[in-house]
């Protein structure tokens, strides 16, 4: 979030997938100035949660979203689109959702791929693919927890039920992280 802050801050941000991670990303754009975020996702109850931790507008599905960034009034397209989800569908919407000069951040391993090509947008466009950042990254995001500017959704479930919880993971039963207890 910390190399794509300048694009996040005063703009518009796409955020596929208010899951384990895009729930916590919502919570990091919603401190920063003048942010307004899309969010997609088809789990009804995610949307709701995407709603609650600041998104302006939660879509089911890619394709909707495009007509919510024009309804915002900030410009054609998305100045920064996170995908947590990097499935082969988000990742083939993912740049046409983009405003001249964006960036796509691949973050979920769905198995899409991204085709990057000149002249697909007229003005340019970035994609980044980040595995981890900084061990800074990870000290800064703990202190905003302490301070409760990011607050997880938790649902935990007992060591002996972890095939369960791998179940609700893949049924999209879970809103936020699973958390498997020793």
């Amino acid at each position: 979030m910390r190399r794509h802050r300048a694009q996040a801050e005063g703009g518009t941000t796409v955020l596929i997938g208010v899951g384990g991670l895009g729930h916590l990303a919502l919570q990091l754009l919603r401190a920063l100035p003048d942010t307004a975020v899309v969010a997609v996702e088809p789990r009804p109850a995610a949307r709701d949660l995407a709603l609650r931790l600041g998104a302006r507008a939660a879509v089911a599905d890619v394709a909707d979203a495009a007509a919510e960034l024009s309804g915002l009034g900030r410009g054609p397209g998305a100045d920064l689109v996170l995908d947590f989800v990097g499935s082969p569908t988000t990742l083939a919407a993912a740049p046409d959702l983009l405003a001249p000069g964006g960036t796509v951040v691949v973050v979920g391993s769905g198995g899409g791929q991204v085709e990057v090509a000149k002249g697909r947008l007229a003005n340019g466009w970035t994609v980044d693919a980040p595995f981890w950042g900084h061990r800074s990254d990870l000290v800064d995001v703990v202190a905003l927890a302490q301070r409760g500017t990011v607050t997880a959704e938790v649902h935990t479930y007992p060591l002996a039920d972890a095939l369960t919880a791998l179940d609700d993971l893949r049924a999209g039963r879970v809103q936020g992280r699973a958390v498997v207890v020793p």
